[in-house]
């Protein structure tokens, strides 16, 4: 169970009337009254979220966020229903989010949609957000565990973000600057509306953007989210909109329209600059999980899809590419696959080692790549096989492009290591080529069928005698 909410609260009422509300908008439930009913029940399930509305027993939700962001790494996001004067202390021991008791319901609900929207990305970060934040290796809570100012540490990973202040310049402005800087080490830079955009459109943007409506009001500042949030370059930037304290159904409205918070746009007292510095380094570090998520996606398709030797395409990306091109190739036009082979590779191997073999595939694969025309695809299918795609091609075409990538294979021997005494071997290629000229593709049964008949053209070449490309269909060489 992965797509529940976690509730700890002390009083029965609560955690009813809670799981009533939660449960009508379709989320899936699981209740605690105590901190060790909650710790035995993350044994059992991972929630995507905890939401700690009030004390358990004997234990403040503050130590509460603290055991239970402690037990999950830090992994799922908790909420923390407390008391005015206990929501930095709340943040400080790990909670995502805390709400003032009693908790205005669409903003409770709007924060939930907001921490869900974003949580598989949500990972922990590399250590303590705080200088001193407390471990809780026993259930007792010191003295000192969470008394006192304490100043953020820039961790490698906020260490250098930027953060972008968008607004009109004035006291206002300097008031944020003063508390980012104060509280979490972070360089703050200004600009207005239209150097944002501007920015954004040149592919230039913020790691996180804290924006005032200014004069516009929180209207003008919720449309500047949203513009922001248009551009490929600005998206994935994490958005935090200063609005009216008083205005809490904008508070749920900015969180439905896809900011990750949302702050008084007045900073009143020491305590809320920290909060507010707090909160800012929560999001960038939520933010920059969510970049090394991205980036570890594309580096593992990029390893699951290609050849880790030449780095062409393999066989699974052939596949999927053929797809597509059998989705989108005009009727009757192509495409054409030229099927191609080493010739006697397995010679290289017995003769001169592995490593020479080597060598000549990534020789052979560079130098097929290196006159590919534009619009072609070519992926290693196996050991020594290789298989070049032309989309809206004829057989003209394709017995063209097979010449030219045996003739930019053979033209010159390929080196091999010295200390495979190879030294210089002569290298064929045979090749074969099928036409799809009647919408093989458009299926995967099609694509497997124009495989084979490139593959048996190619046998024939073979059997002509090597270092020559044959036409699926015709009795001699192409």
């Amino acid at each position: 169970m992965g797509d529940c909410i976690l509730i700890l609260d002390g009083a029965a009422t609560n955690r009813i009337t809670m799981k009533v509300r939660l449960a009508s908008a379709c989320h899936e439930v699981v209740t605690a009254r105590t901190l060790d009913d909650a710790l035995t029940a993350l044994r059992r399930i991972t929630p995507q979220m905890i939401l700690v509305g009030g004390a358990a027993g004997d234990m403040s939700v503050v130590l509460c966020c603290a055991r239970l962001a402690a037990e999950t790494l830090g992994e799922v996001p908790i909420i923390a229903i407390t008391d005015p004067q206990d929501r930095v202390r709340a943040l400080r021991a790990g909670a995502a989010a805390a709400l003032d008791r009693p908790v205005d319901e669409p903003v409770l609900l709007a924060r939930i949609r907001s921490l869900l929207r974003d949580s598989p990305a949500f990972l922990p970060s590399a250590g303590p957000a705080i200088a001193g934040s407390p471990q809780v290796p026993g259930m007792a809570e010191s003295a000192a565990s969470f008394a006192g100012p304490r100043r953020i540490t820039a961790a490698p990973e906020i260490a250098g973000a930027r953060v972008t202040v968008v607004g009109e310049p004035g006291a206002g402005a300097m008031a944020w600057r003063r508390a980012i800087r104060n509280h979490a080490d972070l360089a703050v830079r200004f600009c207005d509306r239209d150097r944002a955009l501007a920015e954004a459109a040149q592919g230039e943007a913020a790691d996180l953007y804290l924006i005032s409506g200014g004069r516009g009001g929180a209207g003008a500042g919720l449309q500047l989210m949203s513009e922001l949030r248009s551009r490929p370059a600005s998206r994935q930037a994490s958005f935090v909109v200063l609005l009216p304290a008083d205005r809490p159904e904008l508070t749920a409205m900015a969180l439905d329209l896809g900011a990750n918070d949302v702050l008084p746009d007045a900073l009143a007292d020491a305590a809320m600059e920290e909060e507010a510095a707090l909160r800012l380094a929560t999001q960038l570090r939520r933010k920059l999980a969510a970049d090394r998520c991205r980036l570890d996606a594309a580096r593992d398709q990029q390893w699951a899809w290609s050849d880790p030797l030449t780095d062409l395409p393999n066989r699974r990306h052939f596949l999927a590419r053929m797809a597509e091109i059998g989705a989108s190739t005009a009727p009757g036009l192509g495409p054409v696959i030229v099927a191609m082979d080493i010739d006697r590779f397995k010679r290289v191997n017995d003769r001169y080692g592995h490593g020479a073999g080597d060598a000549v595939l990534r020789a052979v694969a560079g130098r097929m790549r290196a006159v590919l025309p534009p619009g072609a695809f070519l992926a290693r299918t196996g050991g020594e096989e290789f298989v070049a795609v032309l989309p809206d091609a004829d057989a003209a075409e394709g017995c063209a492009l097979a010449e030219r990538l045996r003739e930019a294979v053979g033209c010159h021997p390929v080196a091999v290591p010295e200390d495979t005494d190879g030294g210089l071997l002569r290298v064929t290629l045979s090749a074969g080529i099928a036409v799809d000229d009647a919408g093989l593709c458009s299926t995967a049964a099609g694509v497997e069928l124009l495989l084979a008949r490139a593959d048996k053209a190619m046998m024939h070449a073979k059997l002509l005698g090597r270092d020559r490309a044959v036409r699926h269909g015709a009795t001699a060489a192409a």
